[in-house]
């Protein structure tokens, strides 16, 4: 209240003084104004990063900004008050209020350019041990960095909104390149809430730092974060996955610090708050900040709370953390499914725009690869596969003929969700209607009728292994690899599985269903010695990485020890993971 208060009080004073100036002097005060106030926010962090982040990074932004409004303002009033003559033919009553009008307008415009650049100065905020958030400016916190949810403050009359504003509208197409994404007004809508996010942070931890610094190394989605109950001595950590709210989804991204980011002791910090994903949500500009973090002693998940004892759960919001040895800092956001993404910003002055193929990722939209897949294969006579059924859980029309079929979420298991009654087979080994090792291809519609191609229900397992069989299907909304499993037909040489001992499983198999030339095929790969040395993992026969274009089906398999569950999904040289922990996956 105090800080808005000082502004209104300097607001009233420019403008009564302007006032009292003339028309004449207002109207060019007010146009020098303007011009000055659009000319240093598109320049001060240009400055800022060239003149002061070597001396006073901290304070580096604040003085740009102050500096490129206060200049130009100074010298060209002086040189039109040289220049200008001035006369007043208006009724000294007239002549004041115009110039109040006039004066309004450029007081206000000042006043958001101080309360901006105050905003940008490094007030501390922290939190004490009874939650309470103290510091900032005259008390003035924007931000809640405790609760991020609640309405964020406003200053009276709300110049610096005021301001941002006017510059974005006044500079639309000036202050920018070919790509749009780059406009002053696209890049800052949200300038001020930036500010107070970069700012969540107590005394004494750096807040400013250079774009160069900073390196976007890896993204993807993920399927669920998580909150963490901590355990007590022997009592393990306890892990609830948390699933994205309806709309949205989680996206993780890894940054890569320089050791020019780091406080004065020489170590690196960071809040999550500090760190936002900047893109567009139905046309929409939305700086959304980071909701979890990379978990230090389990780096398969994301974790967003603590929850230790009977004391209540602390948001990763209000923490501040320190960067590891590496200097990798990996956080996810919750962002809109239509989410567009333009940049990641690293506290101020850390922006980093994402690569074409990183928004690709980001959106499930990776060149080169088949769009996400809708419905699976299916028709009015499709029922769901029985898991009572095991030889032949396909539905089926007359003559026992699969009609349509809906492979099961991941599972451990060895029978096959339809049964091959008519196929081609490639280096099969067939016994007792279980396949040990080969490739069988054939249209959907023929199997289960009565051909001359004994039937296979089933795959013969190692002894002491399960076969795990991924789904697609279940993972593929909202997954971290989310449609990136689309395109991961090409070849399975990099896919693994991790199991709960940290041992790599690559896969041994995979079957299909897919439209081929109009007609739907169906075809099983599977060479369970593969990953003890048995050779290159062979490509289906028929089906190919075209056809997974709209309405398919694809499942992975693995073999895992038994009594070993199934924890995380890899892609190998994507450097992209899935959690498979909530799909409680344990080999049995």
């Amino acid at each position: 209240m105090l800080f808005s208060l000082i502004l209104v009080a300097f607001l009233g004073a420019v403008t009564y003084f302007q006032a009292i100036q003339g028309l004449t002097s207002a109207a060019i005060t007010c146009v020098l104004v303007v011009v000055s106030t659009v000319v240093s926010f598109g320049t001060y962090e240009a400055v800022a990063e060239s003149l002061f982040m070597g001396f006073a990074p901290e304070y580096a932004h604040a003085l740009a900004l102050a500096a490129t409004f206060a200049v130009p303002l100074i010298v060209m009033r002086v040189l039109l008050d040289m220049w200008i003559p001035r006369s007043n033919l208006l009724p000294q009553v007239i002549d004041w209020v115009a110039g109040g009008v006039f004066g309004f307008f450029s007081a206000i415009l000042t006043t958001g350019v101080i309360a901006c650049a105050i905003q940008m100065l490094p007030w501390g905020v922290s939190t004490t041990q009874t939650g309470e958030v103290v510091g900032g400016f005259f008390g003035y916190r924007r931000i809640d960095p405790t609760k991020l949810e609640k309405e964020q403050a406003e200053l009276i009359l709300k110049p610096d909104q005021f301001t941002v504003s006017c510059v974005s509208m006044l500079s639309a197409n000036t202050f920018s390149d070919s790509d749009p994404d780059h406009s002053f007004g696209d890049e800052h809508e949200n300038l001020i809430s930036d500010l107070a996010y970069a700012h969540t942070l107590p005394l004494g931890v750096a807040r400013a730092v250079k774009s160069d610094d900073i390196k976007v190394t890896d993204v993807g989605q993920l399927n669920y974060i998580y909150k963490l109950v901590v355990g007590q001595r022997d009592t393990p950590d306890a892990a609830e996955p948390v699933d994205p709210k309806g709309g949205n989804m989680f996206v993780h991204v890894s940054l890569q610090l320089s050791g020019e980011t780091k406080d004065a002791d020489d170590k690196n910090r960071y809040c999550p708050t500090g760190i936002r994903i900047v893109g567009r949500s139905s046309g929409k500009l939305l700086s959304i900040p980071a909701t979890a973090i990379i978990d230090p002693d389990d780096p398969s998940r994301y974790v967003s709370e603590w929850k230790s004892g009977n004391q209540e759960f602390m948001g990763v919001a209000g923490r501040v953390f320190l960067v590891p040895d590496s200097n990798r800092v990996e956080v996810a956001f919750e962002v809109p499914e239509n989410f567009d993404p333009i940049e990641v910003r690293y506290k101020v002055g850390g922006n980093v725009p994402f690569t074409k193929s990183q928004k690709a990722i980001l959106t499930g939209k990776e060149p080169g690869t088949a769009p996400q897949a809708a419905a699976p294969v299916t028709d009015a006579s499709t029922q769901t596969a029985s898991s009572s059924d095991s030889s032949n859980s396909a539905s089926s029309s007359g003559g026992g003929r699969v009609s349509g079929v809906k492979f099961k979420s991941s599972r451990f298991g060895s029978d096959l969700p339809i049964t091959f009654t008519a196929f081609q087979e490639l280096d099969t080994e067939i016994q007792s209607g279980i396949l040990s090792q080969g490739v069988l291809t054939g249209k959907l519609e023929d199997q289960g009728a009565v051909k001359s191609s004994g039937p296979v229900s089933g795959l013969k397992v190692p002894s002491g292994k399960a076969l795990l069989q991924l789904n697609v299907e279940s993972l593929r909304a909202g997954s971290t690899l989310g449609r990136a499993l689309n395109f991961s037909v090409q070849t399975l040489e990099n896919y693994t599985v991790e199991d709960d001992q940290g041992n790599k499983i690559l896969a041994c198999g995979k079957y299909a269903v897919a439209d081929v030339g109009g007609e739907t095929f169906v075809e099983l790969t599977y060479y369970p010695t593969f990953e003890s040395g048995g050779g290159r993992f062979k490509d289906f026969n028929k089906i190919k990485n075209q056809h997974f274009k709209k309405d398919y089906q694809l499942v992975y398999l693995f073999l895992l020890d038994k009594g070993r569950q199934a924890v995380k999904f890899s892609t190998g040289g994507n450097k992209r993971t899935i959690d498979l922990r909530g799909e409680n996956l344990v080999a049995n």
